[in-house]
């Protein structure tokens, strides 16, 4: 399967491969909310896009409708290896849901060592 995710520490990490299909990430859904309610605590979400190839445009509702408004523990948002487009288009529709009153924590990193850095600094 190319969209996968595991729980590791204080974090859920998801990994794209390309070629990848929305069918895939929607086999996972279900693991995806299930490793979210069994973490005890707030937990981050890795995002690795090192080998996701090109990521269409509708990834950025699916990630926020799925996780930012129904998921109490997340903590933030971390991107690795994201291409530049698609950290442009994220900020850009994070200025739109910010301006309609929700609050996104993100950061983006270039690789897992830093993400997973990133997460224990969160902590």
């Amino acid at each position: 399967m190319s969209v996968t995710i595991h729980l590791e520490d204080d974090a859920l990490v998801m990994t794209f491969k390309s070629p990848w299909t929305w069918d895939e990430y929607q086999q996972i859904e279900a693991d995806i909310e299930r490793l979210f309610h069994l973490a005890a605590e707030d937990v981050d979400l890795i995002i690795d896009l090192r080998d996701a190839g090109n990521m269409p445009e509708s990834v950025l509702a699916r990630l926020r409708d799925a996780y930012a408004d129904g998921t109490d523990n997340l903590r933030q948002y971390i991107f690795v290896g994201a291409q530049p487009s698609f950290v442009e288009a994220f900020k850009t529709a994070d200025r739109y849901y910010t301006a309609l009153g929700g609050r996104l924590k993100y950061t983006f990193v270039d690789s897992m060592d830093e993400a997973r850095l990133t997460a224990m600094l969160a902590l």
